[in-house]
């Protein structure tokens, strides 16, 4: 049975952030960055074919691939850019590279971009880790 929930038109969260309405109250800066990472994270653990609206919706299974070679790292860098590119209109001029953490010797990567906010435009820097099986923006 369908039910009618109360939306919060004034926000500025992605459609899936208004309709699970479920997250902490954080306001300004703070919950339009918590917004576009959680979106982030919504593209990115999908896999192009599963959406059967989109279908190419998503970046290539990291798991898969093996990190340490330059022609998988490079097509998974140009995926994320096509994935925000497509599905985070906030985002523009994104840089994505691959690299690796001294100490654990694990792969990351790491989006540099500008980000739209309503009287600024802001750089920011993500860091995209492969935590059990799914990414995690951080």
């Amino acid at each position: 049975m369908a039910t009618l929930r109360r939306w919060n038109t004034g926000s500025k969260g992605s459609l899936f952030d208004r309709l699970q309405n479920d997250q902490p109250r954080l306001k300004g800066d703070a919950a339009f960055i918590l917004s576009v990472k959680n979106n982030l994270r919504h593209i990115f653990n999908a896999r192009p074919g599963e959406c059967h609206g989109t279908k190419e919706l998503g970046i290539i299974d990291v798991n898969d691939a093996l990190l340490s070679t330059e022609e998988i790292q490079s097509s998974i860098c140009q995926s994320i850019r096509h994935c925000i590119a497509r599905y985070e209109p906030r985002i523009s001029q994104t840089q994505v590279v691959v690299r690796q953490d001294p100490i654990t010797f694990t792969y990351y990567f790491s989006v540099i971009a500008q980000i739209a906010q309503v009287y600024d435009v802001e750089r920011i820097e993500l860091d995209i880790h492969i935590n059990n099986n799914k990414l995690e923006v951080i």
